[in-house]
């Protein structure tokens, strides 16, 4: 059976750091002057961290490392000097010594970095050194449920859950994984579990409204976007929301002034621009929408939502083989995009009607 690389480190580490600490004693009682200072500059190094012990380790042991760096350096200001005396006396042990310190050190850094290869592997070596780390687990379930995986998503909830029951974020999360397999009901009561317990959490309110749009309580859903603007009157995630309802139910005034709002808090959010520009098409402003639109795609030329409405635009005014070019490059950005296939499949169909 191998033994774990933690253990065979250790094993490597144990002896070297009984050899350093022996010759550094030696040196210190000689009165060495490096010695002594590269071990007092080590200690006041690490002096800060004796009243932060608890709260260095936010994303578990590993990530706490950084904080010994400073300290490191009066390790190596020991170790250098005991190498360069070594030079003197043993040029080939010392230089063979340096050799195999870069080596070990430098394997260090190179089996460490698999570690980063990307989120997923990097929170899962986080929780194999700390199995009870509850933001590591959530920025797993979160990661999780961004690439669908939602099985997954629910498990490492569920772990954080078991640690931390009252861990608001927690039910944000499970809100969203059922809202996504359906589930709008037990969606809805994750929801307000989260806000008992997070009354400020914009985010909780805004996906419970999105609860009551999918239920078709569009009443109950602008209410509490609008709670959800009054807890955070900056929170642009509401007042898209918001907006979409109000554009739903043909509210464009207050949907119109909404959006303005938006693009004070954030000149290039594209959604804001597309939504003007769907207000002004419904109102009969064409022009204005198709340049508006125009102006979206200025700022983003691969934003699929523009290119969506801007195509619908052209075919609502009879020009097909425009919306279908538009649609196309839409569907060369994104080719999952089921609204945007339909839309020309249903302009191929019109079209060979007109034909006949």
């Amino acid at each position: 059976k191998m033994l774990a690389k933690d253990t065979i480190f250790n094993l490597i580490l144990t002896p070297l750091s009984f050899v350093y600490l022996l010759v550094t004693a030696i040196l210190m009682i000689a009165k060495n002057k490096i010695a002594v200072f590269g071990f007092v500059f080590y200690l006041l190094s690490l002096a800060p961290l004796f009243n932060l012990i608890n709260h260095v380790s936010f994303l578990g042991k590993i990530l706490s490392e950084p904080y010994i760096y400073m300290a490191s350096v009066g390790f190596f200001i020991i170790l250098a000097y005991i190498l360069s005396k070594s030079y003197i006396q043993f040029p080939k042990t010392a230089a063979g010594g340096i050799a195999l310190i870069i080596l070990f050190y430098s394997s260090l850094t190179v089996a460490n970095n698999i570690n980063y290869k990307n989120e997923v592997v990097f929170y899962n070596y986080l929780l194999s050194v700390d199995k009870k780390n509850t933001i590591a687990h959530l920025n797993l379930g979160n990661i999780y449920f961004k690439k669908k995986m939602l099985n997954e998503a629910e498990k490492e909830a569920r772990i954080v859950l078991r640690i931390e029951p009252d861990a608001w974020d927690v039910y944000l999360l499970l809100g969203n994984i059922f809202k996504e397999k359906g589930d709008l009901p037990k969606a809805e009561e994750l929801y307000n579990k989260a806000l008992s317990l997070s009354p400020a959490s914009t985010e909780a309110m805004n996906n419970l409204g999105l609860i009551y749009k999918m239920q078709g309580a569009d009443e109950k859903a602008i209410e509490t976007f609008k709670r959800a603007i009054v807890i955070n009157p900056e929170s642009v995630l509401a007042m898209h929301s918001l907006a979409e309802v109000l554009i739903d139910k043909k509210l464009y005034r207050e949907g119109l002034t909404l959006c303005d709002k938006i693009l004070k808090l954030s000149p290039e959010d594209i959604s804001a621009h597309v939504k003007i520009g769907i207000i002004l098409a419904e109102s009969g402003h064409l022009q204005k929408s198709e340049s508006v639109f125009k102006e979206a795609l200025r700022l983003d030329p691969n934003s699929v939502e523009a290119l969506r409405n801007l195509g619908v635009l052209y075919a609502n005014a009879g020009d097909l083989n425009k919306a279908m070019s538009i649609w196309k490059k839409a569907l060369d950005i994104n080719p999952d995009d089921e609204e945007i296939q339909k839309n020309i499949e249903r302009a191929k169909t019109i079209k060979e009607s007109q034909r006949h």
